[in-house]
């Protein structure tokens, strides 16, 4: 459900008032049922709330939110805006909830309304991102996270880290990783013989030209990838490989860094609130155990509890993660 004092709760209520949803999927809510009728009631949606104790006791109708209720936000603990202990527990106990659940089939996908960093805090982890959390708890080998807005997608090689530690980090097998993950991930969607690109690590850098991280790092990586069978084609310089990847001469880029892949997002429009044809994003987390995908956007707190948050990221969300289950 994401932290219940955030958008989290009212983004997934205006998504499953969406009829499709239901051709697609079986949602399941892993929730307190209290803070999900607060946010239907905060969305103005008439949806009814289901508390149930066994997924095996969900209908999957629309009208209905099927929700497995963890009656964890007792009543007044938790006001919309206002972040605190109870509803970052809550959260992330709903989290680990779900990725167990997944990791012993018992669903197959997760589509995660979005936590906060200071919730993640007791997971001990060296990154900050709900994709770091989920991979740990997840116990995934090298995943990787897909940015996804309208046709633009970007997967970084390294994460929300600092540019130290992204230096650090960034070697072949990741960048050999990162485009392999990618090329599965894009034929999971129906993209068969995707073509990829490569953005470089330093400015005007390119296979031309390569600099240091380009010569000992990226056009190994690539070359490898081509031995493989993968459509790889790089390094371009990073607005190049954007304007390559706008026009719609690839299928999805593979950046260095996260920075890199997150702002050409932010430009095409990473909005809650979608105005001049404004697109939602999603964050997909690849090579994980189980189909995995949530907005990416975070719990926006000054947004919550008037009404004015859009459904449509997670709407989205909800779409990947079915379609990389099916």
């Amino acid at each position: 459900m994401g932290d219940p004092a955030g958008v989290g709760p009212e983004t997934i209520v205006k998504a499953l008032a969406h009829e499709s949803v239901y051709r697609v999927c079986r949602p399941l809510l892993i929730a307190d049922a209290s803070a999900m009728e607060a946010a239907a009631e905060a969305a103005g949606i008439p949806l009814l709330v289901r508390p149930i104790r066994e997924p095996a006791e969900a209908r999957y109708k629309h009208g209905l939110l099927d929700v497995l209720d963890m009656r964890n936000v007792p009543p007044d603990s938790v006001t919309f805006g206002q972040p605190n202990h109870t509803g970052g527990k809550a959260a992330l106990q709903c989290l680990q909830r779900s990725v167990e659940m997944a990791s012993n089939r018992v669903v197959e996908a997760i589509a995660a309304a979005p936590v906060g960093k200071d919730s993640l805090a007791p997971l001990g982890l060296p990154g900050t991102t709900q994709a770091d959390a989920i991979g740990h708890l997840a116990r995934g080998g090298r995943w990787a996270v897909m940015l996804v807005c309208g046709s633009l997608r970007v997967a970084p090689c390294t994460g929300c880290i600092t540019m130290r530690q992204a230096l650090g980090e960034l070697d072949r097998a990741r960048v050999l990783n990162t485009i392999r993950l990618t090329n599965d991930t894009l034929g999971r969607l129906g993209i068969t013989h995707a073509r990829i690109l490569v953005a470089s690590l330093n400015p005007a850098a390119d296979a031309n030209d390569p600099a240091e991280e380009e010569q000992r790092v990226i056009i190994p990586a690539i070359t490898a990838a081509r031995d493989e069978g993968i459509d790889v084609r790089g390094p371009f310089p990073a607005p190049a490989a954007f304007s390559e990847a706008m026009e719609g001469r690839c299928d999805a880029v593979a950046a260095m860094y996260y920075d890199q892949a997150e702002i050409a997002v932010r430009l095409l429009n990473l909005r809650l609130s979608p105005a001049a044809g404004a697109l939602p994003a999603v964050a997909v987390v690849m090579g994980l155990p189980m189909a995995c995908a949530m907005p990416a956007h975070g719990p926006e707190f000054e947004a919550a509890g008037k009404g004015t948050a859009s459904g449509d990221a997670m709407l989205l969300a909800l779409e990947i993660a079915a379609r990389l289950a099916a």
